[in-house]
């Protein structure tokens, strides 16, 4: 009787002992789980970071270089800012990998994963390398993924100096090697009045981007008529190293005859392998203009004064009467035959305004995109391409005009301060605002639209077509760059 009140009792508590070892692992298996928090005050995660080298010149390249560690193993790729937000100072994006590596801290292995952010600096003084946010995920004690970790980088700072000697000559990039390279769209001789040539200089700097090559001023000395382009950026990348090319080039109108010159060019940069300033100089040229017999008055045989008596004016005689309904049965029977060509003709106009409607509206959505990135040469690049858009009919206008046209002070102040972003790194003039900028190129872009200036008595831009504009361009602008 005792022992079967012992094997009852026996079978009757097993479920009880289940229950409780259940509970017991479950209890354990939630005081494993660990926090964010966690993760980071137990040192299981960690972040470093360093800038090489800490002391630069203007325009030569350093690098932010940041480590993610963890003692487990990374379940994702660490998640990374696309760039550096460093004031007067150009930040390309990180290249798109990292590189991994394992460390020993504390006796303890890590696994870690390094990312490079290049910094090219533009002015001289402390710049600041705020901090940033990294998040991972990684694994946990049961192979699980952790909770998003957020770790965030220290502030560091870089002095950056100007090259010695140099504080006069402006921009003068430090570079392990810059080469400059010119040519000519037609040979300088047998040159007459009303001739033109293209002049194209090409600056290419390795270890560097193209925005630090100093831009180039294009004069004439006698009777020629500069027009400058828009200068070419490109910059390339080939596992970290980096090139640019900044390629300026100029139109010469050639108004008179006499003899001309062009001034020599020279472009200073420093030497980082023999640390030392180096000059490159294309030297000036001359050349002679001869008369155009072509465009000479005499050439029409008729003096300019004398015209009007040598040319009868034409006697001015009344249709008969009888002409006037037989012209308006022809008009009538015109316009029936033309109809229908002409109601396909107009749809054409109009599907051909409205496609340039739309390619306009959508290159205004690309400027404000670009501009809101904080980029200013891409955003001097998607300007450019919207206002071409904007006013087609203009031909190739600066941005500077187009402020003056419509008598914008603010829009000229936002424009002045983007060109010096982009052309000139050591301008005085304050940093370009992406907000304002957008703010007043939409209020321009309203007056456009409307077509209706904002002040009716600005004068019509200047054409820029040299073989279009050489004998009507205002004597104050001739031999203007």
């Amino acid at each position: 009787m005792k022992m079967m009140m012992k094997r009852t009792i026996g079978v009757r508590g097993a479920p009880g002992v289940v229950v409780a070892v259940v509970c017991m692992c479950l209890c354990a298996t939630m005081t494993e789980a660990q926090s964010a928090e966690e993760f980071i005050d137990s040192g299981r995660v960690q972040i470093r970071a360093r800038v090489e080298p800490q002391r630069v010149f203007v325009g030569q390249k350093a690098e932010l270089i940041v480590d993610v560690l963890t003692s487990t193993w990374f379940l994702r790729a660490p998640q990374y800012p696309s760039s550096l937000d460093i004031d007067r100072a150009i930040t390309p994006s990180p290249e798109a990998f990292g590189i991994n590596f394992t460390d020993t801290i504390g006796g303890e292995s890590f696994a870690g994963q390094t990312r490079k952010f290049p910094i090219f600096p533009q002015v001289s003084g402390r710049l600041v390398v705020p901090s940033f946010k990294v998040t991972l995920v990684v694994a946990d004690d049961n192979a699980k993924p952790s909770p998003e970790i957020a770790l965030h980088t220290p502030s560091l700072e870089l002095s950056v100096d100007v090259p010695p000697g140099t504080e006069h000559l402006g921009v003068v990039p430090a570079t392990p090697r810059l080469t400059v390279t010119e040519s000519y769209s037609r040979p300088l001789d047998d040159l007459e009045v009303g001739d033109a040539f293209d002049r194209t200089i090409t600056m290419t700097i390795q270890g560097s981007v193209a925005m630090l090559l100093p831009p180039i001023s294009f004069t004439a000395g006698g009777a020629v008529a500069v027009y400058p382009a828009r200068p070419e950026l490109e910059d390339r990348r080939n596992r970290g190293l980096f090139t640019g090319s900044r390629t300026e080039s100029a139109s010469f109108v050639l108004e008179s005859e006499g003899s001309a010159t062009l001034p020599a060019i020279e472009i200073h940069w420093w030497d980082l392998g023999a640390n030392r300033l180096r000059t490159e100089t294309l030297p000036a040229v001359e050349f002679d203009i001869a008369a155009n017999p072509e465009l000479a008055p005499e050439h029409l045989g008729i003096p300019e004064e004398d015209a009007s008596e040598q040319a009868p004016e034409p006697a001015v005689t009344e249709p008969p009467w009888w002409r006037l309904p037989l012209i308006a049965l022809a008009v009538i029977v015109v316009v029936l035959a033309l109809r229908r060509p002409l109601g396909a003709l107009l749809h054409q106009i109009e599907n051909t305004r409205h496609d340039g409607r739309a390619a306009e509206t959508e290159a205004f959505k690309r400027f404000t995109s670009t501009a809101r990135s904080g980029d200013p040469s891409a955003t001097y690049s998607s300007l450019m391409a919207w206002l071409d858009r904007a006013l087609p009919a203009e031909g190739p206008v600066s941005l500077r005009e187009v402020a003056g046209r419509y008598g914008d002070a603010e829009l000229d102040r936002q424009l002045e301060a983007l060109e010096d972003s982009v052309y000139a790194p050591d301008g005085a003039a304050g940093t370009w605002s992406p907000k304002h900028l957008v703010a007043v190129v939409s209020r321009l872009r309203d007056t456009l639209l409307d077509g209706a200036p904002g002040n009716a008595q600005a004068p019509p831009l200047p054409p820029l077509n040299p073989k279009r504009a050489s004998s009507s361009r205002p004597e104050s602008e001739k031999g203007r760059g």
